[in-house]
Order: C-alpha cells, then structure tokens, then sequence
C-alpha cells in the first residue's frame, strides 16, 4: 500500500493510519430520513469549531508542522467522502460511523518545513458517547497483515501499531478521552527517516495532555 493512500484512511484504506489495509466493513443499513441528516449536519457543524484544538499543534510533533487545511466532515457520509476513503467503501463506513455515533470529525497533514520525506496526520472524532469512541478505537487498531502492536505508556488504554510494506512504513498511535478519538500517525516511503515510537509516543502525549473529555 502507498504511504499516500494510507495516511488519513484514503486511497485504498478505510482504516485511519499510516499502514493499515482496511478493515471489515459493517451490514448495510438504511439511510438516515432527511430530518435525521439535517439534524445530524447541524451538531456536527456546532462541533466542528471545537474540533481544531484537538489536532497536533506546530512543535508538538518535532520537524514536522501543519499543513493547510484541515479536512472536515459534519455527518457520517461527508466524512468518509473528506477523509478520501475509496468510493467503494464509502458506503459501508459511513454506515459503521453512524451506527457508532459519528457527530464530527477533522484530519490535518503535518509534514517537514521542506515538504519532502515523512508525512503525518493527526485525526480526532467525535462521537456521541464514549462508549462510540471506544467501539471505534477497537476497530481502527485492529492489526491487518504486516502490522504489529506496541506498547503505550502515560496514556490510559493508548493503542500503538505499525508495519510495513515494499513502498513504505509507518508508526501510528491511537486513544479516546471521553466521546472523542484521537490518531496520530507518521509513515513515508521505503528509505525515508521516520520519527521513531518515543518521539511519536511523546507527541501524542502532548496532545493527550491539553485535551479534555
């Protein structure tokens, strides 16, 4: 898998991370009613203002800053369509984030000041309770082939997992803190230098440390 196709759950993952190759999708369900979906869109765009002080911040990832814009979506089928996963699946996993509770969510790039080499994300979602946070915690590390779990210490119940593949590898860290998820991920091309699991720990944990439920 690419590293531009697995950063950020697009491109050929619906999974979030910067190694992951898909995760299984969920039985269909019906639609929402159009008053369900505008009710949906409306909490979700009350949410969003929040939502950006719950991403990586310049300097919390050190030599990697944000790059604009962050990406948005305010119900369950905006951002499966935001977050580029294929159109494919688009479907399936906007069911699944519906069912869990999906209110709003945001993804931002980071990247070295020349712009060349590692990439990454950091992803928050929102969701309607904690216990849809923590479903969707369950899901998105769940190892697929080639990846590998790690341990997390100084965040309570922190998941770490990465791989690699013949074009690329990558480290990604993910949390919840109360109805909110959090993902952080690096990955680059084969050959490229990647911040290693303490630097990537680090920073999630300055993230972990500023939040709140």
């Amino acid at each position: 898998m690419l590293l531009a196709a697995g950063l950020a759950g697009c491109g050929g993952s619906s999974k979030s991370s910067a190694t992951s190759t898909g995760r299984s999708s969920t039985a269909a369900q019906p639609p929402p009613t159009s008053a369900q979906a505008a009710a949906g869109a409306q909490a979700g765009a009350a949410a969003l203002p929040g939502l950006s002080a719950r991403v990586l911040r310049d300097g919390e990832l050190r030599g990697f800053i944000p790059q604009a814009p962050a990406v948005r979506g305010v119900t369950p089928e905006s951002w499966v369509v935001a977050a580029e996963y294929p159109p494919s699946q688009r479907a399936g996993a906007a069911a699944e984030f519906r069912r869990l509770g999906l209110v709003a969510a945001m993804r931002e790039r980071l990247a070295p000041p020349s712009g060349q080499g590692a990439e990454a994300i950091s992803i928050v979602e929102r969701f309607q309770t904690p216990a849809g946070a923590q479903s969707n915690l369950a899901a998105e590390t769940r190892l697929s082939p080639g990846e590998s779990a790690f341990s997390v210490t100084g965040i309570p119940g922190a998941r770490g997992f990465g791989g690699s593949s013949a074009e690329s590898s990558g480290l990604n860290v993910a949390f919840t803190k109360g109805a909110y998820f959090y993902l952080v991920g690096v990955g680059g091309p084969k050959g490229v230098s990647l911040p290693g699991r303490p630097a990537l720990i680090a920073a999630t944990m300055r993230l972990y440390g500023r939040v709140r439920p």
